[in-house]
């Protein structure tokens, strides 16, 4: 079979699943299933986002009993066919180390850089922090530096702020002004009280 007929499959089943997900709500015992069916055979056919939504629902707990573990390994398997959003949520739960998962710093690290490539925005944020705090080892800061060129490369206004208030906090206010500013013009309100101290 062709990718073609393969990626027709997959948008008709996630097609059924939605309209199944959407009417399990008025009846879960008998549409609920179905809508798992379909999900499932998403993911039987290798679909990175149907592993990321049986994950979602694990984790959750949507029509099942929540299981952080078993969402974990979906997770997992959603990342690794390129899904930026299942590995930030692997991190997530090492970050984490809840409902019997293991906090792990090193594994939380690891998948969110591996999101963080994929240009999660969130991930890059927390790739950004651990260099700063020194999570992990970044001896000449170039680390921290590139992904800060990525954040703003980007234009992702949290990274603005978060590395505005790093150096606001370091009292490099010629430098933290700028950073500020551009989150403020982005549309973030939490800056506009420092730079009216400045």
């Amino acid at each position: 079979l062709g990718p073609g007929y393969l990626r027709s499959i997959f948008f008709l089943l996630l097609f059924i699943f939605q309209i199944f997900f959407h009417a399990s709500l008025l009846s879960p015992l008998f549409l609920r299933p179905l809508s798992d069916i379909a999900l499932q055979k998403s993911a039987d056919l290798g679909y990175a986002e149907a592993f990321y939504q049986l994950g979602v629902y694990k984790m959750h707990g949507f029509g099942c009993k929540a299981n952080w573990e078993e969402a974990l390994e979906y997770y997992k398997t959603a990342a690794s066919k390129g899904c930026a959003d299942a590995a930030n949520e692997v991190g997530y739960i090492y970050d984490r180390g809840e409902h019997g998962v293991e906090k792990d710093d090193k594994q939380a690290f690891k998948w969110f850089l591996k999101a963080a490539e994929l240009n999660h925005t969130e991930a890059i944020r927390y790739v950004i922090r651990a260099y700063h705090d020194g999570i992990v080892e970044d001896e000449d800061g170039k680390k921290y530096l590139y992904w800060v060129k990525k954040g703003f490369e980007l234009d992702i206004p949290e990274v603005y702020l978060q590395v505005g208030l790093y150096l606001f906090q370091n009292k490099e206010y010629e430098s933290a002004f700028p950073a500020l500013a551009a989150a403020s013009e982005k549309g973030l309100i939490s800056p506009n009280h420092i730079l009216a101290l400045m």
